[in-house]
C-alpha cells in the first residue's frame, strides 16, 4: 500500500534510513532496482548485511546521510523517525531526495488490546522504547520542506507459534541491539508470558494481531 501511494516504479533507487537489521530493506530489495541502507550500529549492520544482502549498506546517520544531494527516489523510515533529531534530520532527507521525492514510515505495533499475553508482552517491550515517543509528526507541521503528513491503518492478524512470536521480538531493532545479556533476558520474560497463557503450546498456532501505521509525504 505505501509503495502505491508513493507513486515509485521498479527502477527507483531508495534509502532505508534506520535501517535495523533489515526487516523493511528485505522486501524493498524485492521490488527496487537498487537500495541503500544506513545504519549507525555496526552490530545491526552485521544483521543486516545477513538479511539483505543486496542492499548497499553504508554507516550513517538520518541527521548525517552518507550520501550526495537529490541522490534517491524515495526514503522509507521503519519504527525509527521519532528516534531521530527532525531539526536535523528532515533538511538532510530533503537533501538527499531528488525534487517532489517521497518520504514514507512504516511503525509496527502490538495490538496490546486483542488479549492478555499481548498486553503483557507490550509492557515489556515498553521499557526498551516499544512505544513511539509522542508527538513525533510535529516537526512536519512546522516544516516548509515537505508537504502534510498522510496518513493509513493496516491490521494484519498472522498465526505465529510460540518460536515465531519470539523470533518477531528477537528481530525488533531496539531489541536486537541490546547487549545479548539483555537480549536473553528480554526474550526470557516474553517465553514465560507466553508459558504462563498457554501460548503456541506443542507448536500450536496463535492468531497474532499486528497494526501497521504508515505515513507519507514529499520533498517540497
Amino acid at each position: 500500500m505505501l509503495v502505491s501511494r508513493m507513486a515509485l516504479r521498479p527502477e527507483a533507487t531508495v534509502l532505508d534510513l534506520a535501517a535495523g537489521n533489515g526487516r523493511l530493506t528485505r522486501p524493498l530489495t524485492e521490488r527496487f532496482a537498487r537500495v541503500l541502507a544506513v545504519e549507525p550500529h555496526a552490530g545491526m549492520r552485521a544483521a543486516l548485511e545477513a538479511r539483505a544482502p543486496a542492499a548497499d549498506i553504508r554507516p550513517g546517520t538520518a541527521e548525517q546521510i552518507p550520501l550526495g544531494a537529490e541522490s534517491v527516489d524515495a526514503v522509507f523510515v521503519g519504527s525509527a523517525f521519532h528516534w531521530f533529531d527532525a531539526t536535523r534530520a528532515l533538511p538532510e532527507i530533503a537533501r538527499v531526495l531528488r525534487p517532489r521525492g517521497p518520504l514514507g514510515m512504516v511503525a509496527g505495533r502490538w495490538a496490546r488490546d486483542t488479549s492478555d499475553w499481548a498486553r503483557e508482552v507490550d509492557r515489556v517491550l515498553g521499557r526498551h522504547g516499544s512505544n513511539p515517543a509522542a508527538g513525533w509528526t510535529e516537526p512536519f507541521d512546522v516544516t516548509d520542506l515537505f508537504a502534510p503528513l498522510e496518513h493509513a491503518l493496516v491490521v494484519q492478524v498472522e498465526d505465529d507459534d510460540r518460536a515465531g512470536i519470539l523470533a518477531r521480538v528477537a528481530s525488533i531493532s531496539f531489541i536486537a541491539a541490546l547487549p545479548d545479556d539483555e537480549r536473553r533476558e528480554v526474550l526470557g520474560e516474553v517465553g514465560r508470558i507466553l508459558d504462563a497463557h498457554g501460548v503456541g503450546i506443542a507448536g500450536e498456532a496463535v492468531p497474532t494481531t499486528h497494526r501497521i501505521e504508515l505515513s507519507w509525504t514529499r520533498r517540497l
